[in-house]
Formats: C-alpha cells, sequence, structure tokens
C-alpha cells in the first residue's frame, strides 16, 4: 500500500469500537485499530490482539512515525450522537412546565420565551451556552428549531459553523394562533421571505457541515398557503440540494390532534396535511407520533419521510408513548430526539433511558404470546468465540445459556435471519429495546433519518470521525458507574471481550454522563470533551 500523501493528516485509535450496524445489531470490536486521514475514516483493522501484530499492520500500510493513541481499560469508541429534534431557543425554560399539556404549555411557557430571541445580544449568549452545552453531551449532529426571528436564526447559524458541530438550522416558520407579542403580524408571505432568508444565508455559509432545513412548526400553526409555500420552496435550490429538508412536529398530543382536525377538516390525516402540502419526503423529520394509525404510518414509510421519537418530552408534557417497535418493524426511519424543552435534559444519554422506560411501558401493557413449540431454539449460537448477530426479543436478548444477543465481536455479523429454519427477524413490536436498538436509534438511525447515513452514524471506512471517546474509569469522577476491580482483569477471571464491550455501553447508556465523554470529534477535529479544549 502507498504512503499517504505528504500533506495528509493521520489520527490512529487502537482499542475498543463500538458501532451500530441495524436496529438489531451492533459490532463490538475489542481490538481495533482506526485510521482516520483528514478527518474521514481511512480504515479499520478490526481484530488486532497483541502489539506485534499492530506494528505488522502499520509497517504493510508504509504508517511511519505516525503516533498511535491507545485506549484504557475502560475505554471505547463509539458514533456521536444525532438529535434529530430539539428547539434552541427553550433551553432557558429547561426542567420548567411539567405541569402543563402541550397546547398550555405552548402558550403559558414557550412562546413568551421564545419571543425574546428577536434580541440579537440575547440570543447570542443562550445560543453560545446551547452549542457548547450540547458538544459536551456528546451530540455530534443536531437537528435545530431556532424562533420565528431571521436575526436568531443566523446568530445560531454562526455559533454553531464556530464551533464546528454538524447541524441543521431551521427558522420556525408560523402565521397564526401564536401571540402577536411573538409574531407581530408576521403574514405567511412574511414568513416565506423570512424562510428564504434563513437558508440562504446558512447556504452562503458554504460549509459542508451546516444546512438549512424547513420547519413549520406545526399545522395548528401554520395556514394552508404558509404550508404550501413552505412546499414549494423544498425545490427551490436544485443547485445545492435535490430537496431541502423539513421538520415539524405530527401526532404529539390528543387535544393537539383534535385542534388540527377542525382546522384541516378535508384532509384525512394529520400527515395528510404534510403530504398534500408537499412537506413529506426523504428528507422529511416528524416529531413525536404518539398516536399515528396505520394509514399515517405507511404514507411516511411511502414518502420516506421518518419519526423523531421524543420520549422525554412525551413523558412530561403528558402527551403519550410512541410505538418505537411498530415503526421500526414497518421500516420506518426513526432517531432520537432530546426534544428541549418538553424534554427536560439536553443530553441524547436520557433520550436514549427513557427510549427503553417507554418500550418496556408498552411491553408490560401487551398480553404475552403464548410461545411456539421452537421457540426455545429460534435463533442460531455463535461458535468459534463468535456470537450470533441478532437480538432474540423472544428471550430478552439472552440466549439459553444466558449470553447476550445482539452484537457481533472480531468483526463478524452472522444471523440477520432468526430462527435455525432462516425465519425472518423477530419482530421490535411490543417488546423492549435491546441496546444495539438503542445504539442504533441514537447515531445511525438518526443518520438514516436525516439522510445523512452517507456521511456519518456509524465509525466505518469513507465515513467522518464524528465520534466520543467514552471513559468509564474511575477517574472520571462519576459516582454512579461501579468499577469491579475483576474488570481491571484480575486473576481467575475469564471474561468474553465483547461481552465485557457491551456490559460497558449498557453502563453508558444508563449510568454514564458527559463526565464519562473524555472527547467528541466532528469530522476528525476535537470539538468538545473533558480531556481537553476544543482545537
Amino acid at each position: 500500500m502507498p504512503a499517504p500523501p505528504a500533506n495528509s493528516i493521520l489520527r490512529l485509535f487502537y482499542g475498543p469500537i463500538i458501532s451500530p450496524v441495524t436496529p438489531r445489531l451492533a459490532k463490538y470490536l475489542p481490538h481495533a485499530l482506526i485510521c482516520i486521514d483528514n478527518g474521514t475514516i481511512s480504515w479499520i483493522e478490526e481484530d488486532i490482539k497483541h502489539e506485534g501484530e499492530l506494528s505488522k499492520v502499520l509497517e504493510a500500510k508504509d504508517i511511519v512515525g505516525c503516533e498511535v493513541t491507545r485506549l484504557r481499560h475502560g475505554q471505547f469508541l463509539m458514533p456521536g450522537f444525532i438529535d434529530t429534534h430539539t428547539h434552541a431557543p427553550q433551553f432557558p425554560n429547561l426542567g420548567r412546565g411539567g405541569q402543563y399539556e402541550l397546547l398550555d404549555w405552548l402558550d403559558k411557557l414557550t412562546f413568551p420565551t421564545e419571543a425574546k430571541f428577536g434580541n440579537s445580544k440575547y440570543a447570542t449568549k443562550v445560543y453560545r451556552s446551547v452549542v457548547k452545552r450540547l458538544l459536551d453531551c456528546g451530540t455530534t449532529t443536531c437537528c435545530y428549531y431556532s424562533s420565528a426571528h431571521v436575526v436568531g436564526s443566523r446568530i445560531l447559524a454562526d455559533i454553531v459553523h464556530a464551533s464546528g458541530q454538524r447541524a441543521f438550522i431551521g427558522l420556525c416558520n408560523m402565521d397564526r394562533h401564536v401571540p402577536d407579542t411573538y409574531l407581530k403580524g408576521i403574514t405567511h408571505d412574511d414568513s416565506l421571505n423570512d424562510a428564504r432568508e434563513s437558508i440562504e444565508y446558512t447556504l452562503s455559509l458554504k460549509s459542508p457541515l451546516i444546512r438549512p432545513i424547513l420547519t413549520p412548526r406545526f399545522a395548528i400553526s401554520c395556514s394552508g398557503p404558509l404550508l404550501q409555500g413552505l412546499g414549494d420552496i423544498t425545490s427551490e435550490y436544485p443547485e445545492h440540494a435535490l430537496r431541502i429538508p423539513v421538520q415539524t412536529h405530527l401526532a404529539e398530543n390528543r387535544n393537539e390532534i383534535d385542534f388540527t382536525a377542525s382546522l384541516f377538516p378535508d384532509h384525512e390525516s394529520y400527515t395528510h396535511i404534510y403530504e398534500s402540502h408537499g412537506l413529506l419526503g426523504p428528507a422529511t423529520i416528524l416529531a413525536h407520533g404518539c398516536y399515528l394509525t396505520e394509514k399515517e404510518l405507511k404514507l411516511i414509510k411511502e414518502s420516506g419521510a421518518g419519526v423523531s421519537h421524543c420520549p422525554t418530552s412525551n413523558f412530561h408534557l403528558n402527551s403519550g408513548i410512541a410505538k418505537v417497535g411498530e415503526w421500526l418493524d414497518a421500516g420506518v426511519k426513526v432517531g432520537l430526539g432530546t426534544d428541549v424543552s418538553g424534554g427536560f435534559s439536553p443530553s441524547m444519554l436520557t433520550a436514549i433511558q427513557h427510549a427503553s422506560i417507554a418500550a418496556k411501558v408498552i411491553a408490560m401493557q401487551t398480553p404475552p404470546v403464548p410461545a411456539k413449540s421452537n421457540g426455545a431454539n429460534g435463533h442460531t449460537n455463535g461458535t468459534n468465540g463468535h456470537t450470533n448477530g441478532h437480538v432474540n426479543e423472544e428471550t430478552n436478548g439472552h440466549d439459553n445459556n444466558g449470553e447476550t444477543n445482539g452484537h457481533t465481536t472480531n468483526g463478524h455479523t452472522n444471523g440477520h435471519t432468526n430462527g435455525i429454519n432462516g425465519h425472518s427477524e423477530s419482530p421490535l413490536a411490543n417488546k423492549p429495546l435491546s441496546i444495539p436498538s438503542l445504539l442504533y436509534l441514537a447515531t445511525l438511525g438518526g443518520a438514516q433519518l436525516v439522510a445523512i447515513e452517507d456521511q456519518t452514524g456509524s465509525l466505518e471506512p469513507g465515513k467522518a470521525f464524528d465520534a466520543l471517546l467514552v471513559d468509564l474509569r474511575p477517574e472520571t469522577g462519576n459516582p454512579n458507574l461501579w468499577w469491579d476491580e475483576h474488570e481491571e482483569g484480575e486473576a481467575g477471571v475469564d471474561k468474553d471481550p465483547g461481552h465485557e464491550l457491551q456490559d460497558f455501553l449498557e453502563k453508558f447508556f444508563f449510568c454514564g454522563d458527559d463526565r464519562n465523554i473524555a472527547e467528541v470529534y466532528v469530522q476528525g477535529r476535537m470539538v468538545a470533551g473533558k480531556n481537553g479544549q476544543a482545537v
């Protein structure tokens, strides 16, 4: 293999890597060597157990004099989090409003706060804090709603651009059912002009990391002419993209659904409103979806749109519980969102935890299905140290020997079918979400939802190095993470490294916080983390 070009900037990491593959499958590579060249993953050697093997690989690739970052026990690399739904101007309200449901929450708390973001000084102060906090939480890609103000949208775009975060920036479009103290008499034409101005400003930054996104808040606050105009705008910029992405809310709360139906009586469903105005397509993010009908789910799937699952907000505002397993079974694209400030935490770890709880609540409310005669053997067991590569939901993610399924070690991804006779994958509906499923939703699922899965969402050659270096060791100062001395390799303790790595990921998901996020990378550049200042 020829040596890299003289101007090439290489980074090498040696140690554990975790990466999603499907909603049921993740890769756990305990002994991997990953090479990043100018921010892009160049190659990954998946199974290098000894220093001698490492030296041979580097020699074979003509890599000389390049420092290798060796991860310590309790550390691992994983893709950065992708937050597919949050409201930047609502961060000042974090932790407030849980006594309200959605529509009262908007009127009494949210709209008055968002109205402040026409003040550029205030917007700058808040948005700087917002972006820094999200990066510290490991959010490498974020889909932002700004307020309805062009000035605030520009400021948010500038701050994100300077931070190095990957993001979608959307001015919030509204022309009705919002206090005039906020909208100040704005018409649908005014809102459309503001949308174009915001899009063009974001595009003028010429950043490969930042894209504009059309943001009709929801059908209640958007008249038919405004929705139609926004639908037309999606195809007005063919020189930049095939279609400007869209983000909005859908079927979050029963009162919201009823009010929407009264405003659009000629439409078959809430989802059909967006479809009829040209807003439903392959790059459309629909937040919440707690009460989707089968017809709506089919329409979303056929259009190529997807849903941002926002469980923290769904619980906090007493909205409902989304049936994520059904969506995944139907082939609908699904990601996770923090939905600040309906959601009371900016951390995707909180969203992961509540996604797990939501799925378990649905599972507990679902009558058990009688076991089939071959159910106990309805999976393939790994051999030669490999584990089966699917999640066997019928046994709660464990095989007959109590070993965790749903992951692969040493790079093997065996078992995309469930059952010894090659039956299709077991359904995810009405069952708890496995650790691989939660990882997928927070990373690759989000990338697919926002149509950037060719760039990010997993650690694979050819993709950007958008990654977290996670550190679970006691030195991080997180007392919630119990560190067993046996995990340091005490004599007589024999633990499969792939299973141990899954244990580490599970601990991070349920007991970790920003203290355990040592380094945050976007396109190979460290932009946040506890190991030092962003560079």
